[in-house]
């Protein structure tokens, strides 16, 4: 357990994309907020690949105060050096790993974080952010998570289905390995995919024939570089190409409640989702 006792509605921060200043006007908002920790969804410095002992401080100074050793974050492609090697980053983002979360390894950078009133499992979509490996697919199918405990959300650099400038060279690519991926999270009940790499804040619905009544919510929250001006995907229940960091928030009832706010603080956007994200009990989104 993350907590021996909760006294209030335990919450994460979530945030992908980071550019030093923005990510240090976000970090003042989280601070603000009381969180646990922090789930990074990768790029730390989206317009430079590798991380090197320089980047990787000025990032952990802009993520001050508590956060920086409760950080749980995936790689994102930028993340990796210009050999295709995300060791680097990996060592780094081990040492702000939270100390009392206990951590489930499996093959090619992949885990499951158990935070007691919430599970995590991160995923590395690979140099390219474009492919969740074979290896990684089979370790989240033998997974065995008991339904009905603590809410399950996926952390991961690039989207199922992106949305803007990376259509068609995101997990997209393969449409085939993306499929499965998704039915593999489908049947361990994930309610959201949270994710990064476009630069804008993002969310979709899915849904599967495979599984009746249940909807798999897509959140990208690629908000701490510069906001993207590339054309929009259609089905989209919300998107806005602005700085934001999310907050996740879960009841005692295993409702996630999921909000983006901008750099003042300011409310953007909600989500509520249900345990599990079972039928009926997914709440619309609203906007401000």
């Amino acid at each position: 357990m993350f907590r021996a006792t909760i006294a209030r509605m335990p919450s994460v921060a979530v945030l992908g994309d980071t550019h030093v200043r923005v990510a240090a006007k976000l970090s003042r908002v989280i601070a603000s907020r009381d969180v646990d920790a922090l789930l990074f969804a990768g790029d730390h410095h989206p317009t430079r690949f590798g991380a090197s002992r320089l980047s990787a401080a000025a990032w952990r100074r802009s993520i001050r105060g508590p956060l920086n050793d409760a950080v749980i974050a995936v790689p994102g492609n930028h993340d990796y050096d210009p050999g295709g090697n995300a060791t680097a980053w990996r060592e780094r983002a081990r040492q702000w790993w939270p100390a009392a979360v206990p951590r489930q390894d499996g093959p090619d950078g992949c885990f499951l974080a158990d935070l007691g009133y919430l599970r995590v499992i991160g995923l590395d979509t690979g140099r390219g952010a474009s492919l969740v490996s074979t290896g990684q697919l089979e370790w989240l199918r033998a997974l065995e998570i008991e339904p009905g405990t603590a809410p399950v959300v996926v952390l991961a650099h690039a989207p199922l289905f992106p949305v803007a400038a990376h259509m068609g060279r995101s997990l997209d690519a393969d449409p085939g390995q993306r499929d499965a991926l998704m039915d593999t999270l489908f049947r361990l009940n994930v309610a959201a995919y949270l994710c990064g790499h476009e630069h804008l804040l993002a969310h979709r619905r899915l849904v599967s024939a495979a599984h009746p009544g249940r909807t798999l919510h897509q959140v990208t929250m690629g908000g701490g570089g510069a906001p993207t001006e590339e054309p929009l995907a259609s089905g989209l229940d919300f998107a806005a190409a602005v700085h934001h960091v999310g907050l996740l928030q879960v009841a005692e009832t295993g409702r996630i409640s999921l909000e983006a706010l901008d750099t003042s603080g300011s409310h953007v956007w909600s989500l509520s989702i249900g345990r599990n994200a079972l039928p009926d009990e997914s709440a619309a989104p609203d906007a401000a």
